[in-house]
């Protein structure tokens, strides 16, 4: 049990009425977080195991082949988790890959906040304007809006796969919507506005049923819009083009 919580029986937490045994109990099946060291929170650690094994009558305790079989079933687990960071490593090497394209691509940063922060000697995930994910440690959030960066889009964006937020508002980026960009099915938020982006609703953006808000604001977009947009991004809650070049007829669906 001093395996999974990383606590001594000794502890002050346990005092004469709550036995480390009798705490864990407590938790017991619905609150087993509660009492699991945040390190193993994502390996599939059985507490249950280890109660049945201290239980106080010998008689009620697990037979000892089926202590050998659930402890063999953690054993798999525990090794088939060492295997993961290889892959995951790749994955988080892609993601650096594409995050030092778009700092390549930016040629004015009059803070220096990308020149002195994103870093090859530092990870990532401790960049500015970037978010990881607990499990896997892959960018899901980029947010570096008004940052008064100039530049433009790179096509590397596109392979942050695991991106849900993607936040370049505010700046003075210029040139093309990337289309690879519409190849991140995780998409949820994409805000581009308030920049100097010149092209055409991008009609590849249906690729995403998962965008839920699309903000192209303030640009210098152009051309007609599809009449049924809606029809193709089902989850999208909120469309925002204004201040724009649009021309024809707006569709009757957007207000």
């Amino acid at each position: 049990m001093e395996t999974f919580t990383r606590k001594k029986p000794t502890e002050d937490t346990f005092e004469k009425r709550l036995s480390m045994l009798c705490w864990i109990k407590e938790a017991l099946p619905h609150s087993v977080t509660e009492v699991t060291d945040a390190n193993l929170l994502e390996e599939n650690f059985s507490a249950e195991r280890d109660v049945d094994c201290t239980v106080e009558l010998p008689e009620s305790r697990l037979d000892i082949t089926n202590v050998l079989g659930a402890l063999q079933n953690v054993k798999t687990k525990f090794e088939k988790s060492w295997q993961e960071p290889e892959s995951s490593a790749t994955n988080i090497t892609t993601d650096q890959h594409a995050l030092l394209a778009l700092k390549d691509h930016i040629t004015y940063d009059p803070a220096n906040l990308l020149a002195k922060n994103w870093s090859m000697s530092s990870s990532i995930c401790t960049w500015i304007g970037v978010t990881c994910g607990v499990r896997h440690h892959r960018v899901t959030v980029l947010n570096i809006s008004n940052f008064g960066l100039a530049g433009t889009i790179p096509p590397q964006l596109g392979i942050l796969s695991s991106l849900r937020v993607l936040d370049l508002s505010v700046n003075q980026l210029s040139g093309t919507i990337r289309s690879s960009i519409f190849q991140i099915s995780s998409l949820e938020r994409l805000n581009l506005s308030h920049n100097q982006l010149s092209d055409s609703f991008p009609s590849i953006i249906f690729n995403l049923p998962s965008l839920q808000v699309i903000h192209l604001g303030s640009n210098s977009l152009s051309g007609g819009l599809p009449s049924d947009i809606f029809n193709y991004l089902p989850n999208l809650k909120m469309l925002y083009l204004t201040s724009n070049m649009f021309d024809g007829q707006m569709p009757s669906n957007i207000s």
